[in-house]
């Protein structure tokens, strides 16, 4: 495997050179993908954390807040713990909402299907005020679409402006769904109607 000086490895990202980008990947993945394994994930949440680790540098390197003290290897490896470990808190919180959820599903199950079509029906709200290219882009990325192929289905110049868009498309989603008063409604709802069930 060639080992290019940080310097060049920089120079190629910025320039969006593809043989640069293929070595930088194949070099610090696996690092990332063994971290991400050995504390609780699988291979595609190692690849979604690399990928917000990799836009993460991209944009520092572009705006020129990036100022390199170690190797570019080590510090991109240290930007996707600390992505690993927030989304670790995440899915700590999502799985106890769940426990609890489970130890009652059966009891108020009308309730819960009633709760999802309402969900349903302001997820669909929002996606759908998306724009047709962020649609496309997420319904790829929910069907477990690679992002090279995201790339030439969306005729995107490279991996780095995809995996931008992906990101900046979903983020748009969740942030019009938290901020529809019918998600604050729906959840004080929900969680309601639980409470009255004990």
């Amino acid at each position: 495997m060639e080992d290019l000086p940080d310097n060049e490895l920089i120079r190629g990202i910025l320039e969006h050179k593809s043989r640069i980008i293929e070595i930088a990947y194949n070099e610090n993945f696996p690092m990332v993908e063994r971290m991400v394994l050995n504390s609780g994930g699988d291979r595609e949440q190692a690849k979604d954390i690399f990928q917000e680790g990799w836009i993460i540098i991209y944009r520092k390197l572009q705006s020129g807040e990036l100022d390199l003290s170690c190797k570019f290897s080590t510090f991109l490896y240290a930007v996707c713990r600390k992505v690993w470990q927030q989304e670790k808190r995440k899915r700590m919180t999502r799985i106890k909402k769940t426990s609890f959820e489970t130890d009652i599903v059966e009891e108020s199950e009308p309730l819960l299907n009633e709760f999802n079509d309402s969900v349903k029906k302001l997820y669909q709200k929002h996606f759908l005020s998306l724009s047709e290219n962020c649609q496309k882009i997420l319904r790829l990325h929910f069907n477990n679409t690679p992002i090279e192929e995201i790339q030439k289905i969306m005729n995107y110049q490279n991996a780095h402006y995809t995996m931008d868009r992906k990101y900046r498309c979903k983020k748009s989603l969740i942030l019009k769904i938290l901020k529809d008063p019918n998600y604050k409604k729906l959840k004080n709802e929900y969680s309601g109607q639980f409470r009255s069930l004990f």
